[in-house]
């Protein structure tokens, strides 16, 4: 193996991410105790496709497609406020 080659493997091997992660990201509201289960569960999620590792975040997506309505009743900038008011 070429000097260059083996320098970019070791450089890559050393960047590679092996601690479980710690925080959570999501595309929906996610609640206490289903953030607990997907941080302790993270590899069955990475490996079904349903979430992927950045950093020690664990980035969940939405299992199925939201239509705009429900986007909007969940997700908006303004959903806290209107459902609290």
């Amino acid at each position: 193996m070429s000097r260059g080659i083996e320098r970019r493997v070791i450089r890559l091997e050393r960047d590679r991410h092996f601690d479980p992660p710690t925080a959570i990201l999501a595309d929906r509201p996610v609640t206490e105790e289903e953030a607990a289960e997907a941080l302790a569960n993270w590899r069955e999620l990475v490996f079904s496709g349903r979430a992927a590792i950045s950093g020690i975040a664990l980035c969940l997506t939405c299992e199925r497609d939201m239509t705009e309505e429900e986007w909007l009743a969940e997700c908006a900038p303004d959903a806290a406020a209107r459902s609290a008011g």
